[in-house]
């Protein structure tokens, strides 16, 4: 599975993408460190891709991405573990 560094590499690096997206470098980075990009940019992404070289980028990776981060947080925030994470929600925690 790629996580948002690897997807950002994919598309040709954080200094790329930003120019393609309009987006300051800080921003970017700041996705990458949190691993997560916000979806409004997911189509964007993916066209950046290269069409020959590496595979692209697809919507299922970025929503991985997204799926993965997300329970992440949801599990900090009910200060469990990602490993704990499934049975806290089958227990109604």
């Amino acid at each position: 599975m790629r996580d948002v560094r690897q997807i950002i590499k994919a598309v040709g690096g954080v200094t790329r993408l930003s120019t393609a997206l309009g987006k300051p470098l800080g921003t970017v980075s700041a996705w990458q460190t949190r691993g997560s990009i916000p979806s409004e940019y997911w189509l964007e992404i993916c066209a950046l891709a290269p069409p020959a070289g590496p595979p692209g980028v697809t919507l299922e990776d970025l929503a991985r991405c997204h799926a993965v981060e997300a329970r992440r947080v949801f599990a900090a925030s009910q200060e469990i573990t990602a490993e704990q994470l499934p049975r806290a929600v089958s227990a109604g925690a």
